[in-house]
């Protein structure tokens, strides 16, 4: 059996206006729309267990439900000079699936909402939270041993907007009559929502045969003294038929619309003007578990009962006005699937709830030309839920490529097709490299020279004599000593010869060639005057073509030249 389920439908005002908070769908019966709280099904007709809190068959939990809208109008595309978007005209479903966290505790969102619903094990509702962008608004139920609801709290807000709202169900007549008691707790500046109590009839097997509400849109005295008020008073009543067979029959709903004069306050009504609604609803059971329900509108008045956009909270611009309603439903007559019919009994909207493991939506792609196509999907369209999404599972190939993702052409197979094939330096290392420059590589690229950035700047240079620290060599720099290094960067010790002795350990000035130089030589032959004369100075060094050396290396001829004019030829061996 399908899952037996009824959500409060109308809790959805409440929440994003915060003025009225409606304990029973019936404020707005019969509800078209595909709102926030349609993550799950409603009962075709009410009875004492299901027109207060939703009850649940927790063997065989609804997944979620597929809305299709046909003839959809959407905004596809605003270029550039387009004063009027371009609106295509197309069908479209969306899946909002139901997140079971346990067999009691069920997750719904939609849009930047979500809500979160815990259940008793005999599936009555025990709370639930709205919780997101929308206020947040927890409530609490509690039953009595056959069952049936007690009290119902609600809490919206914190702070100065806290408001919390109170309704104890008092029964009587063997619980064939029930009376909703509200006592609101007013905090901040609040609309009253109720002049009096609502009263619920039902027959002895327990079905609703008559509803009763009177609820306040008004904010008294907000005009001032003899002026109109911007609100109203609209008192409900729907009274319920059935067939042989127990089965809904028809409805006869009457709204009243009493718009309230300047001077009204809650003990004293002035009513300037009314409006009502006043119509039939047909139920016409074509089979066991399908039902046609139609609309007959009684009396003359501007109010048109059909204007119920049921496209409300999709993406569909185009409103759609329902004519017809046909209905699937399980033996418990909660709503599997509905199809919603304009005026040319087209349709135009359907729905459907999908239950229990046997039930179970298979995601996939069904579109056979599609790279994913799936041969025993059952479902495919746009997925909402927590987080909204309106990317399909359907997957097609890219330009160039196949479904695996491998190019149609790669002639040098580097993975990019050719016609996505492009040149340029794409070596990151290379001082003109572009990540834009193309695919391939058209040896273009510039590169720094060793131990040089880009800029010819040396990457290390720790002294900061532009000379980069692997290129620095240390050694002597004066060139008057005997280890002169003429391509040395980075100075070093220097060796210099001994008085008298070139680098070479040689005399400088050595006439006898007994290796000791003249200037310690006193036995080599030189008189005493000749000892007393000034030794002569040796000037420079050159060779047989006149150049001057620094040296005298082993093996050479060099000519010595004094500063007495005095010049001596020396090779040293």
């Amino acid at each position: 059996m399908k899952i037996k389920f009824f959500l409060l439908a109308t809790l959805f005002p409440f929440i994003f206006f915060g003025q009225q908070l409606e304990y029973s769908q019936l404020e707005k019966f019969p509800n078209f729309n595909l709102g926030f709280t349609s993550g799950l099904p409603l009962p075709i007709q009410f009875n004492r267990t299901n027109v207060f809190g939703p009850t649940v068959n927790l063997e065989c939990q609804v997944k979620g439900y597929a809305v299709t809208n046909y003839n959809c109008a959407v905004y596809t595309s605003i270029g550039p000079g387009v004063i009027t978007p371009v609106i295509d005209t197309l069908e479209q479903t969306v899946f909002y699936p139901n997140y079971w966290m346990s067999s009691s505790n069920m997750m719904y969102g939609f849009a930047l909402c979500g809500a979160d619903f815990n259940f008793s094990d005999n599936g009555n509702i025990e709370s639930y939270l709205f919780y997101g962008m929308c206020p947040e608004t927890s409530s609490e139920f509690s039953y009595d041993e056959n069952n049936l609801i007690e009290s119902f709290q609600s809490t919206e807000g914190t702070g100065v907007s806290y408001q919390q709202h109170n309704f104890d169900f008092a029964w009587s007549d063997n619980n064939q009559r029930c009376e909703v008691i509200k006592n609101n707790t007013v905090i901040s500046s609040f609309q009253s929502d109720s002049l009096g109590n609502s009263t619920f009839q039902f027959d002895s097997l327990g079905k609703l045969i008559n509803y009763y509400n009177i609820s306040d849109y008004s904010t008294f005295n907000s005009g001032g003294p003899g002026q109109l008020n911007n609100g109203y008073v609209r008192v409900d009543t729907i009274n319920f038929q059935y067939d042989v067979n127990g089965k809904i029959s028809n409805a006869h709903m009457k709204q009243y619309y009493n718009y309230l004069s300047g001077s009204s306050n809650p003990d004293s009504l002035i009513i300037y003007n009314s409006n009502v609604i006043d119509m039939n609803l047909d139920y016409h059971w074509v089979e066991e578990f399908k039902v046609e329900l139609t609309f007959d509108v009684i009396g003359d008045n501007d109010q048109n009962p059909n204007l119920f956009d049921t496209f409300d909270g999709s993406n569909c611009l185009n409103e759609q006005l329902v004519s017809k309603i046909i209905y699937d439903v399980d033996s418990s007559q909660y709503i599997t699937s509905a199809m919603h019919l304009d005026s040319n009994f087209t349709t135009f909207n359907s729905y459907v709830y999908h239950f229990c493991d046997e039930d179970t939506v298979l995601y996939g792609c069904q579109d056979i030309t599609a790279c994913n196509y799936d041969s025993v999907a059952n479902y495919t369209g746009s997925v909402l839920g927590l987080s909204p999404s309106s990317q399909g599972p359907c997957i097609y190939t890219q330009d160039y490529v196949d479904c695996d993702g491998n190019c149609y052409f790669d002639s040098d197979e580097d993975g990019v097709c050719d016609e996505l094939e492009s040149s340029g330096c794409q070596d990151e290392t290379a001082c003109n490299y572009h990540n834009l420059a193309g695919t391939e590589d058209d040896g273009s690229c510039i590169y720094p020279e060793i131990y040089y950035d880009c800029s010819g700047v040396c990457i290390n240079d720790a002294d900061n004599d532009l000379v980069c620290d692997e290129l620095e060599v240390p050694g002597c720099i004066d060139e008057s000593a005997c280890n002169y290094n003429s391509e040395a960067t980075d100075e070093g010790d220097c060796n210099y010869p001994e008085m008298y002795y070139d680098c070479q350990g040689n005399c400088i000035n050595d006439i006898d060639n007994d290796e000791e130089c003249d200037e310690v030589d006193y036995d080599d032959g030189i008189g005493i005057d000749e000892i007393s004369e000034d030794t002569p100075t040796l000037i420079k060094m050159i060779d047989v073509l006149g150049r001057e050396q620094k040296e005298h290396k082993i093996g050479t001829l060099l000519f010595y030249i004094y500063d007495n004019g005095k010049v001596e030829k020396n090779i040293i061996h």
